[in-house]
């Protein structure tokens, strides 16, 4: 695991919360922000993609699980509905690379947080993990080549 470490700005947002078993509510959320964003604003439909699953499947119930699906937004586009807006912050973060299907990002994640982590967990702030989704669009065609980028926030 050879991570990058970078700098990033603070990267503001729409997005939509679900809640329940990550199994669920990643389609979910993803299918609520890309309608709203084909019907409103066409052009955030190539916009920076970002999944911030809040919660840990290993210490919170699956029924109380949050995930935010998220797109980069400039200020003058306007929220509605289910659509909200927030900020993920910015800082000094350790980036990953995935390359697969999403239903083995957990892999990815349980070895960043077993080998990686122990060597490091001094580093690491009190924020939680998200990812960049660099590929997103080929899902539907090929899993297999889809790029996602896993932050950990450090200190």
């Amino acid at each position: 695991m050879k991570p990058e470490i970078i700098e990033m700005e603070d990267q503001p947002v729409l997005f939509v919360r679900k809640t329940g078993p990550y199994s669920e509510t990643p389609s979910e959320a993803w299918r609520t922000l890309m309608d709203f964003a084909q019907k409103h604003h066409p052009s955030l439909e190539n916009a920076r993609r970002f999944s911030d699953g809040i919660d840990d499947p290993s210490i919170t119930n699956e029924d109380k699980l949050r995930f935010d699906a998220c797109i980069r937004a400039p200020k003058e586009v306007i929220e509605k509905g289910d659509i909200g807006r927030r900020t993920l912050e910015g800082g000094r973060y350790t980036v990953f690379m995935h390359k697969g299907p999403y239903d083995k990002l957990q892999d990815s994640f349980n070895a960043i947080f077993q080998q990686w982590y122990p060597l490091h967990k001094d580093e690491v702030a009190e924020k939680s993990c998200f990812v960049v989704h660099l590929n997103m669009e080929i899902a539907q065609t090929d899993p297999e080549n889809l790029l996602t980028k896993i932050y950990v926030p450090l200190a």
